[in-house]
């Protein structure tokens, strides 16, 4: 009850196939998130930027590139569910991507269960992401999954990377790409076995 973040704000740049989001929060700290992200560029990677605020006077104290402080935040928070979420046992992790979100989230994961195995899939980076971290290269997102304990969807996709029907019971999916309405990580199948609402 002591922070306050609300909902962020979505600015569409249609002429050149973008967007920019907008995250600020206030939690004894006063700061403001920015991320740009062009999915249609070669390199589709996003870039964010942190402003720092001093709350007592409105000052502006820093301004940061934190694209990797980013990753680094996403991948703490993954850890936190799979921490809470995840069975104890969990051992073996699936990894949709292979992207700077993949990179923060492997050694993340470790920190918080005893994974003895980590399969990769990626079209692009999926090689050279299992020759750096000595990692298992899946063929397709179905093998990545088959008997995953935790799977990462970590993808800028815009038709789902997962078939839910792959997936084993009990298994822990952390979908942290696509954060656009016409992106999607997750097929039906994925979305209606997480969920009790349906």
């Amino acid at each position: 009850g002591k922070a306050s973040q609300p909902v962020r704000t979505m600015v569409n740049v249609p002429d050149h196939g973008g967007f920019l989001g907008a995250t600020p929060s206030y939690a004894g700290a006063l700061g403001l998130k920015i991320i740009t992200f062009y999915p249609n560029n070669a390199n589709s990677r996003p870039y964010t930027g942190i402003l720092m605020f001093n709350p007592r006077d409105g000052k502006l104290r820093a301004t940061l590139a934190a694209s990797f402080l980013s990753s680094v935040r996403t991948a703490a928070v993954s850890a936190s569910a799979v921490n809470l979420l995840a069975r104890r046992n969990a051992s073996v992790l699936a990894m949709i991507g292979a992207g700077a979100l993949a990179q923060t989230h492997l050694p993340a994961f470790k920190r918080v269960r005893n994974i003895r195995e980590v399969r990769v899939f990626s079209k692009q980076g999926g090689p050279e992401f299992a020759k750096q971290h000595g990692v298992t290269l899946a063929a397709s997102a179905q093998e990545a999954i088959e008997g995953a304990d935790i799977v990462l969807a970590a993808t800028d996709s815009q038709t789902p990377v997962l078939d839910g029907n792959c997936l084993a019971p009990g298994v822990l999916v952390c979908s942290v790409g696509a954060p656009r309405p016409t992106m999607r990580e997750l097929d039906d199948a994925t979305i209606t076995r997480g969920s009790p609402y349906f």
